[in-house]
């Protein structure tokens, strides 16, 4: 009996040197929780630091870029890469454009729908009309105006021009001006995330810079809900382009379709005559058409069909001037757009 207490001895010191050593295990757990913890506020404070001294310098330094002139023209046009002034048609074309109402048709797609798409003709046949079609507008960029500005019960069709050569370009241009001369500040930033790209920041930086600024210069010429009518007569120009595949402009197609989908607004896809046939035309036929199969919608492609426009109705190698806007309009109203509207709808501009 006399081993007892050694035993209840060296129990004791063993409990305690297990209670002992949890003790200072889960003080330096708490230790080094809290120093972590420290540590992380502290990066914290940096980093909030180093926002707001980077947001303080790089807004100086567009205000200053923004003010300053040289050889006439601000700087910041100089400085930042990529950049398109604000002002021109875009500028005029969204100035007018009324979001709040109803429209039968509503426009989108490059330049060559902004000139080859001549709203005047569908009023004429009793269809309330508006050109969205900007320079260079690639899908990922008619997708965020058509998301921005198609709504259901306020537009009856959709028609999107697509065309090869800008749906596999870099959008740098494209997004800056729309960035520049969106009638709306939620567009323009809405474009600047959908661009995916660091440059369309500095972009949108100058466009709330110059906000209360007048544009730097006026449309060329006279629009008519947004079409600009180009007199001139064909000239030969070097614009030959090899169209590339791009998934994100492919992507952006299919979003596109599926926003009209669930707002049930129909779309018509189309492809204007050319004087020659693009480089790897076919290959931009194949990739359209896969993302147009999900949605069963048909790419009414006229790429080739160059009797609908002459004689006389080119401007150059991409776009058709008032003759050819007039005999392509007229065309796809008597074929496409009243099939496609007269499904049970009414005109908005007879009401």
């Amino acid at each position: 009996m006399l081993y007892y207490p050694a035993l209840i001895d060296f129990t004791l010191a063993g409990i305690s040197n297990f209670i002992t050593i949890n003790i200072k295990f889960h003080l330096r757990r708490c230790i080094n929780v809290t120093f972590f913890i420290m540590q992380i506020k502290r990066f914290t404070i940096k980093l909030i630091l180093f926002i707001a001294f980077f947001a303080a310098t790089y807004g100086s330094m567009l205000l200053i870029m923004t003010n300053l002139k040289v050889g006439g023209n601000k700087f910041v046009y100089r400085a930042v890469q990529g950049l398109v002034w604000k002002g021109g048609d875009s500028y005029e074309r969204f100035k007018n454009f009324n979001e709040k109402k109803n429209y039968d048709i509503l426009i989108f797609g490059s330049s060559r729908a902004n000139r080859g798409i001549d709203p005047g003709r569908f009023e004429k046949a009793g269809y309330s009309t508006y050109n969205l079609g900007t320079d260079d507008q690639t899908p990922i960029n008619s997708y965020v105006l058509i998301k921005s500005f198609v709504r259901k019960g306020k537009c009856n069709l959709v028609i999107l021009d697509v065309y090869d050569k800008v749906a596999g370009q870099d959008p740098l241009e494209s997004n800056s001006d729309l960035i520049q001369n969106v009638n709306k500040d939620v567009v323009a930033f809405n474009m600047t995330i959908a661009a995916e790209d660091l440059r369309a920041l500095n972009q949108l930086g100058v466009r709330m810079a110059l906000k209360n600024q007048p544009p730097q210069y006026n449309s060329e010429g006279k629009l008519y809900k947004g079409f600009r009518a180009v007199d001139e007569t064909f000239h030969y120009m070097a614009d030959w382009h090899y169209y590339q595949t791009n998934p994100k402009q492919l992507k952006a197609l299919d979003r596109t379709l599926q926003y009209l989908k669930s707002i049930d607004v129909p779309c018509l896809i189309t492809c204007q005559p050319l004087p020659l046939m693009p480089l790897n035309h076919l290959q931009f036929v194949k990739d359209v058409s896969v993302v147009l199969r999900k949605y069963d919608i048909p790419l009414y492609d006229f790429t080739n069909n160059r009797k609908l426009i002459n004689p006389g109705g080119f401007s150059d190698m991409s776009h058709l001037n008032k003759t050819g806007a007039e005999r392509y309009s007229d065309f796809l109203l008597d074929s496409l757009v009243k099939k496609t509207i007269i499904k049970n709808k009414v005109s908005f501009l007879e009401n």
